[in-house]
């Protein structure tokens, strides 16, 4: 639940900032521990359609495939049109 103006960041991976020699010495690491785990990773398009089925489409702000897929979301302030 989000305030009105209020932002958030939902996804997966290493994220932007994440520099390549750190991915590199993890990505096997990560992968299985994903694996073991269960996680289901999305594409963009199933990350589209999620967001859709959820009533969220208005709300995103920006998509980033940097180091992963992240979806950043915005509500709108208080007193403006959703």
């Amino acid at each position: 639940v989000l305030r009105p103006g209020g932002m958030a960041l939902a996804g997966g991976g290493f994220g932007r900032d994440a520099p390549d020699a750190l991915i590199e010495r993890y990505l096997q690491q990560s992968h299985e521990l994903n694996r073991r785990l269960g996680k289901r990773v999305l594409g963009e398009k199933e990350l589209e359609a999620l967001l859709a089925r959820a009533g969220l489409t208005r709300q995103v702000a920006g998509v980033s495939r940097a180091h992963g897929l992240w979806v950043t979301l915005r509500k709108a302030p208080a007193g403006s049109p959703a």
